[in-house]
Formats: C-alpha cells, sequence, structure tokens
C-alpha cells in the first residue's frame, strides 16, 4: 500500500530517485502511518469480532469511513442479527457505531460486524514496472504527512546509523537513528488518529 506514487515523490523532491529505493521507502512510510492511525486506510471488506462489554454503546471500527452504499454494515451480536435505524446508527465518516441501547455481555468474540472501509485505490504500474497499490481517497493531508516523511528518509538515507564523523580538524560524535515521524508529520496524523474506545 501506498499513500503517494512515485511521480508525486519525484515532484516533490525536485531531483531524479532511484526509484526502487523510493518506492520501498513510501511503501514503509505508508505502513507507519497507517500503523500511528491505528486504522487501516485501505477499502475493503471487512469481518471481525469485537469484545462486548456491559452498558457500552458505542464500538469504533478500524477502517474508515465507512462505505454504506457498496456493502451495507451488517451486526451480529450473539447470534441475533442488529437493524441499523432500529438497534444501532452509523458514523460513517468516523467509523463509529452508536447503538441505541447498551449492550449485555456475552462471550468473548460474540459480536460480529461485517462492513466496507477504508478510502479508494488504484492499481497502477510503479517505477519499476510492479504493481502497487495506491490510496487516491486519502486526504490531501496525509498524502502530505506521506510525502514529507518519505523524501525526509530518503535525504537522510546515508547518515542513518551514523554515531562519529572525522574529520581533518577532530572527530563529532553524534546518534541518527532510523527517524521516528517527524513532528509536523505527528501533527498532522493526530486529527486523523483513531482512539481506542
Amino acid at each position: 500500500m501506498h499513500l503517494i506514487n512515485y511521480d508525486t515523490f519525484k515532484t516533490f523532491l525536485q531531483a531524479e530517485a532511484d526509484p526502487k529505493l523510493a518506492e520501498m521507502i513510501i511503501e514503509v512510510v505508508s505502513g507507519r502511518i497507517e500503523h500511528a492511525l491505528n486504522r487501516f486506510l485501505v477499502e475493503q471488506y471487512r469481518s471481525t469480532k469485537f469484545n462486548v462489554e456491559t452498558g457500552k454503546a458505542i464500538l469504533s471500527l478500524p477502517a474508515f469511513p465507512i462505505n454504506s452504499a457498496v456493502y451495507s454494515v451488517t451486526v451480529d451480536n450473539a447470534g441475533i442479527t442488529m437493524t441499523e435505524g432500529t438497534d444501532f446508527y452509523i458514523n460513517e465518516s468516523n467509523g463509529v457505531i452508536h447503538f441505541t441501547q447498551s449492550l449485555y455481555r456475552y462471550n468473548p468474540l460474540q459480536m460480529t460486524v461485517g462492513w466496507v472501509g477504508g478510502y479508494t485505490t488504484t492499481l497502477e504500474t510503479g517505477a519499476v514496472g510492479t504493481t502497487i497499490t495506491v490510496v487516491t481517497g486519502a486526504p490531501v493531508d496525509l498524502i502530505h504527512a506521506c510525502t514529507l516523511q518519505s523524501i525526509f528518509q530518503y535525504r537522510k538515507r546515508d547518515s542513518l546509523g551514523t554515531t562519529s564523523i572525522t574529520t581533518p580538524d577532530g572527530s563529532i560524535t553524534t546518534s541518527i537513528t532510523v527517524p521516528n515521524l517527524l513532528p509536523e508529520v505527528k501533527a498532522i496524523l493526530k486529527s486523523y488518529r483513531r482512539s481506542p474506545m
């Protein structure tokens, strides 16, 4: 999964880049962003079992926005099929199911939810001829965050892991490790992060 393609990367870099290395960095950064968001970004059908807690009235799905035009959300709670509009309502943009009544405690993993969630994607031919999945429906902010982080890691690729540099005037000790997400990227991701409920 790629949040950006090589052309976007190259345009922002304003220089030629090793396409294979760039695509590898984009894929890794896209995965790190998806992990940091605590949600899945690629739109697809998912069926997941959830634990039900007594008194709970909200369920946060790990892939959104929900596309109920493609597939209606189904909720089965311990063998009882629940009905949208009667038993629950959906906040599609935030991936949240609001139940009309508090849920009762059943055995673990007794609630099954089926839905289509995530951003739209397209298959493209990558810069090195391989087929890649590019998330095309993501907000511009997420695409920008992936671009910033990918360019940063590409530019710093030669100095990662460096602990000291010796020059004719002396040596400098430094520590350049694999970078965490940039502060700017973290700030962008904050508003898109799925909070655990």
